[in-house]
């Protein structure tokens, strides 16, 4: 193929025709059906990514009219990929491209944009997005337009393609494209500082004052135009964007004078941008919302609806405004909300129903759902303003029924869905992203707030609307007429929702003695309803009043057996609704009702999972496991099982390992709630740890995949899960071991913020299987010190965030005792360096707790060690700084380090060590400091006697209102203590249920051998983590220290023991008889 580049205003530099020959032949050859044509392709495209020319040659391509559409969308998607990575490599790791293809990419971005069609703007906005995100302000685009190539970097060039917009010699459509590129990359600025600080807004607000006046003038001048040209409403829309994201944390400086011609005409100009009407002509006239929704002059409502908001809800508030901008917020509650108010609801006031019907007043009225739902949304906030509400209260009885009631009643939409797509309806009823844009979700939330705020004016009114309603829908339904009947069933649906929105005003006093016979009448019959939604409808409103005190036993009974009855309905919806339902059910029910049917609810609940993705079907799922706890035993096995098989759906893999499962965004909610509800399960069966080995056939392989950087959503919960295998377990098998690795390359790669959460497995895997990490030949410990020096030292995580790693090597020394001699060095060495630069008190205590722990595991080791740092005197100044440590307080008199019982113990023990150690082994130093060290010892046992009193003490309170609970409970319960046994029978019973029960997904099989945080164990605090040390008393050690020295070198103590002064002398023999209060075996005399 012969190619020549024509591309005279849009790259100055030209790369040869034979290499862009070449390089159309690679992108053609990247798109071939041929898979090997395609990957040798893209291999050598991946290969020369880097080479200087490359992507000024992709430029040449794209901007190439000659060239076929699909190799020039092909060069665009490339160069933005490129750009993305390489032009500023320093956070994604890649190789830099050269500055001169950078230079001329940037000079020619501004005129590529002014001609390219929409296909291949899109992409090169995202190549401008990378430019400017990492050149501005200190590079410019230079913008070769007109013969014009000077630049301005506080204007940012702008002015450049401000000139040429204007330059009249050119035509029209010309124009039109400098202005519209101009405004893109003004918005590219913007947009970069929208989550800066004031400070740091300095170079935007410079942009600002050059280009604004001149944006203002043309945004004036468009809104004045009567044409129906998309090209104005791009730019319209542009500039609206460009104004969200300049004031997108803070109004800035240049508009917080409300006196300001330019701050008024602004404010103006968005008024009318929000009151005009759309054209007519050119609109799409299909049925298809989103072909509606997509119209670009719409799409600039929608924009101008959004800055509406925002300058009344973040900075039009007086009462909320810093002074900086008290003025400005002033004003525009007073001179600009009514008039933002008022256009609003002429914007709303053609798509009126009237009460009780579903038609609207004007059948060709229609406004995009985004649009109704910001318009909603500013509404429910004039509730709460005076002078705006001022405005309202004479047409509340119009916005609440027949505006906001009728976006709650069912549609074509909402029909049309539901017959289609059933899944869809589903997920959107349930995504929170989908209720931030849902004009039926603002509708609702108007209404709640009316009846909250403006009680008087709305309370009544909409009770006695929704009375009438549905009673009036009741007769309707009976009717002949099927168009009435039809239209009875939509508005019965809308009113039903509003009773389950308004369910706290009918729970009040004022309203609850109604509730009843409401359900009763009109609720109830729904459940048999031959319409799917209404019993949706039905399941919703019972849910929200599932309190047997609030209906009666036999009300709640009812409507729990009713969405017991729904979970086999036909319909989807219905299915997952009443799942949902029976969740607060469960939680206020007798268990007593729920056990014969347990079985039932888990087949249902496990056919719906497999049809569906949705987290709150898991939530039903895990109360249910919270309330019947280890009654779920005999289902375990098929729960874990179908939980994991979801999960690998999730990930697009069933039950597979293989490269590439990743959890994508409409699963992550779900997947979370999965690997919840497992730790739930697991949780529940803590107390029958022999069930936990047969779990592992189905978690461990699922955990190997999300302790990956493949599950970064769900690693924290992946972690939980592998916290209780790790210690419930009866023994760590080598299959739970073999998660240990991923867990190691995780946190040294990309999960060390995670360290916290990893610590606890961690733990279990080096206190429950010391044997193992040890192991000739594993790497268990070579990865545990790497890890520590990742955080401690190559990252440097701040104090706050590394005690983990800290925690971690103590853990290794507490519990390898006598079995990690070449280590120790290496700990010490890793922590001293840290040492030096710690400035939070909880991390200097963490970090000496690491030396203490290595004197507690051999003193002469661990002082050896330290003798070699700070130039033979670690030792010295270590222990300086530990007796300082020791003794300092804190403003109120209270030690500042070692507040724990478990660091206080820690301390003691090892310093109890070093004073039994013969005195050949200690160097002068320590020797002339053993005083000072006792002072110590003694000062730490106190404080820990105290703490602990004071513990018991509480700890003795805390039973004593337990039992003063217990003896409130009714006497009558005392007939109950005979039913263990029946209790035992129903278990049996239940176990050779599930024994014979056909779970709906098979069983898997890999290969692998099958050998809440409220658990003190997964606490994060020093004293919830089990060591040996637990079974040493600090007390007996230091007394046994100090017997140990009487004996084997009396001079020595006897000397020590007369330099003490005569209070800490008595302290000592106050703490030994305290010692044998403590039932610790008396290994001789101490006196001094």
């Amino acid at each position: 193929m012969s190619f020549i580049a024509e591309t005279a205003h849009t790259c100055p530099v030209k790369v040869s025709a034979p290499e862009l020959n070449a390089l159309v032949s690679l992108l053609q050859g990247a798109m071939s059906s041929e898979r090997a044509t395609r990957k040798a392709s893209e291999e050598h495209l991946v290969s020369c990514r880097y080479s200087k020319g490359h992507p000024v040659a992709l430029f040449q391509v794209l901007n190439a009219g000659q060239v076929d559409m699909s190799v020039r969308q092909m060069a665009a998607i490339t160069l933005k990929n490129l750009c993305s990575t390489a032009w500023d490599p320093t956070e994604t790791g890649s190789l830099r491209l050269h500055e001169e293809d950078k230079t001329t990419v940037r000079g020619a971005l501004l005129g590529a944009l002014l001609q390219l069609p929409p296909n291949l703007r899109s992409q090169l906005t995202e190549v401008a997005k990378s430019v400017i995100y990492s050149d501005y302000p200190d590079k410019v685009i230079k913008a070769r337009v007109c013969g014009c190539t000077k630049t301005k970097s506080d204007a940012y060039n702008l002015t450049v393609a401000r000139a040429a917009a204007n330059d009249r010699e050119r035509p029209v459509k010309w124009r039109l494209g400098a202005q519209r590129a101009a405004l893109q990359a003004l918005r590219l600025v913007a947009r970069k500082y929208e989550f800066h600080t004031e400070d740091d807004k300095v170079p935007l607000y410079s942009t600002m004052a050059a280009t604004f006046p001149t944006v203002l003038a043309l945004f004036k001048a468009l809104l004045e135009l009567a044409s129906a040209d998309v090209a104005i409403a791009e730019m319209l829309k542009l500039i609206c964007k460009i104004f969200w994201s300049a004031s997108f944390l803070e109004l800035p400086p240049m508009f917080r004078d409300p006196r300001s011609p330019e701050t008024v005409v602004w404010l103006q100009c968005f008024l009318l941008a929000v009151s005009k009407p759309v054209p007519d002509g050119g609109a799409p006239q299909s049925r298809d919302i989103d072909a509606r929704n997509s119209w670009p002059w719409w799409k600039t409502k929608k924009w101008a609806l959004h800055v509406a908001g925002r300058l009344f809800s973040r900075y039009g508030d007086p009462k909320t405004s810093p002074l900086s901008r008290k003025e400005f917020a002033q004003s525009f509650m007073t001179e600009w909300s009514p008039r933002f108010l008022e256009a609003h609801m002429s914007l709303l006031a053609p798509l009126r129903r009237p009460i009780g019907s579903v038609a609207r007043v004007d059948p060709a009225a229609w406004l995009p759902p985004r649009c109704m739902n910001l318009c909603m949304q500013f509404l429910q906030r004039c509730l709460h303003k005076k002078v705006t509400y001022a405005i309202m209260r004479p047409h509340m009885q119009s916005l609440l029924l027949e505006l906001a009631f009728p976006e709650l009643c069912f549609d074509a939409h909402d029909a049309n869905l539901w017959a289609e797509d059933p899944l869809e309806y589903v997920r959107k009823g349930y995504d929170i992203i989908e209720d931030l844009y849902s004009p039926r979700v603002a509708a609702i939330g108007f209404i709640v707030e009316a009846c909250s705020v403006r009680k008087k004016d709305s309370v009544n009114t909409v009770l006695q609307f929704m009375a009438s309603a549905l009673q009036g829908c009741a007769e309707a339904m009976v009717g002949a007429d099927q168009v009435a009947r039809d239209a009875a069933y939509c508005v019965k649906d809308g009113a039903m929702l509003l009773v389950g929105a308004l369910s706290d005003l009918l729970r009040s006093k004022q309203h609850r003695h109604h509730l009843q016979p409401l359900l009763q009448r009109f609720v109830l019959p729904e459940f048999e309803s031959p319409q799917g939604h209404l019993r949706a409808k039905a399941t919703y409103v019972a849910g929200k009043f599932a309190e047997p005190k609030l209906l009666g036993d036999e009300l709640f009974n009812g409507l729990l057996e009713r969405i017991v009855g729904l979970l086999g309905d036909a319909e989807l919806p219905v299915r997952v609704d009443a799942v949902v339902a029976l969740r607060p059910f469960v939680e206020e029910a007798q268990l007593d009702a729920l056990r014969p049917i347990l079985p039932q609810l888990l087949n249902n609940f496990f056919k719906l999972i497999h049809e569906v993705e949705n987290e709150d079907l898991v939530f039903t799922l895990e109360t249910l496991v919270e309330q019947f706890g280890k009654e779920i035993a005999p289902f375990a096995f098929g729960l874990t099982n179908n939980l994991c098989q979801a999960l690998w759906r999730y990930m697009g893999q069933e039950g597979s390992e293989e490269e590439g499962a990743d959890l994508d965004d409409s699963g992550s909610l779900a997947a979370v709630a999965c690997l919840r509800a497992i730790a739930t399960i697991l949780e529940s069966l803590s107390s029958l740890p022999h069930l936990y080995p047969q779990l592992e056939p189905v978690l461990v392989p699922l955990l190997r995949k999300l302790l990956t950087a493949e599950g970064q959503d769900v690693f924290e919960e992946a972690l939980e899960i592998t916290s209780y295998l790790t210690y419930f377990a009866p023994t760590l098998s080598p299959a739970l071991w073999s998660l240990w690795s991923p867990i190691a390359k995780s946190l040294t790669e990309w999960a060390i913020d995670y360290m916290d959460n990893a610590l606890v497995p961690m733990d279990n895997f080096i206190s429950r299987g010391t044997d193992f990490f040890l192991a000739p030949g594993s790497p268990y410990i070579a990865q545990t010190f790497a890890i520590a020096k990742h955080v401690l030292v190559d990252v440097k995580m701040p104090d706050e965030d590394a005690t983990a790693a800290a925690k971690l090597l103590e853990c290794v020394l507490l519990n390898c005792s006598g079995r990690v001699d070449d280590w120790v060095a290496h700990f010490v060495g890793l922590v001293l360096v840290r040492l030096e630069e710690a400035r939070s008190w909880l991390f200097q205590d963490h970090l000496v707790c690491v030396v203490a722990a290595a004197l507690y595991y051999n003193p002469v080791l661990a002082l050896g060690v330290l003798q070699h740092h700070d130039g033979g005197m670690g030792h010295v100044s270590l222990l300086a700084r530990l007796l300082t440590m020791i003794f300092e307080c804190d403003d109120k008199m209270r030690p500042r380090h070692f507040k724990t019982e478990f660091k206080k113990k820690l301390i003691v023990v090892a310093l109890s060590q070093m004073v039994a150690l013969p005195v050949r082994v200690l160097s002068a130093e320590l020797v002339a400091a053993e005083a000072k060290l006792l002072q110590g010892i003694v000062k730490l046992l106190q404080d820990l006697r105290k703490q602990i009193a004071e513990r018991e003490s509480h700890e003795e309170r805390d039973e004593v209102d337990r039992r003063d609970e217990e003896s409130e409970i009714d006497e009558d319960l005392d007939g109950e203590e005979g039913d263990d046994d029946d209790k035992d029978s129903y278990l049996e019973n239940l176990s050779s249920a599930a024994r014979s029960y056909q779970w709906e997904v098979p069983r898997i099989t890999d290969g692998v051998d099958a050998d809440s945080d409220d658990g003190a164990w997964l606490g994060s605090g020093d004293d919830d983590f089990q060591t040996p040390l637990d079974a040493v008393d600090a007390f007996a050690a230091f007394k046994n220290a100090l017997v140990a020295l009487e004996h084997a070198e009396g001079a020595r103590f006897a000397t020590l023991a007369s330099s003490l002064p005569a209070e800490i002398r008595a302290s000592l023999n106050e703490l030994m008889q305290y010692a044998e209060t403590r039932e610790v075996p008396w290994d001789g005399e101490c006196r001094l």
